[in-house]
């Protein structure tokens, strides 16, 4: 039953691609789809840069997890293909420190 669908889907598609006039129709939705996932990996970074902005230390966290944590969100932005530098990081966990020494 299963490979029928997938047959049936297949055939589907197959007709629709060889009853376009062109391969204009064919190729825009795909770009469109290929700028959606762009739009959507940006937005992704740029909440992970929120995300590590206001990211702090709590009362119960050792330097090491908060460091692995603030170092897993650059990781992920880098890994979204946005630029963020290592230096950032480690700005960021010497303020805190500073911050919870006063």
């Amino acid at each position: 039953m299963k490979t029928r669908k997938a047959k049936a889907k297949s055939k589907t598609k197959s007709r629709r691609i060889m009853n376009l006039k062109s391969q204009k129709p064919f190729g825009s939705t795909s770009n469109k789809k290929n700028h959606d996932c762009e739009r959507t990996k940006s937005m992704e970074a740029l909440n992970l840069i929120k995300k590590s902005k206001v990211h702090s230390m709590k009362d119960t966290d050792s330097i090491k997890r908060y460091a692995d944590r603030l170092l897993s969100i650059a990781n992920k932005v880098q890994l979204l293909g946005k630029d963020f530098p290592d230096e950032r990081t480690v700005q960021k966990i010497l303020d805190t420190f500073k911050e919870n020494m006063n």
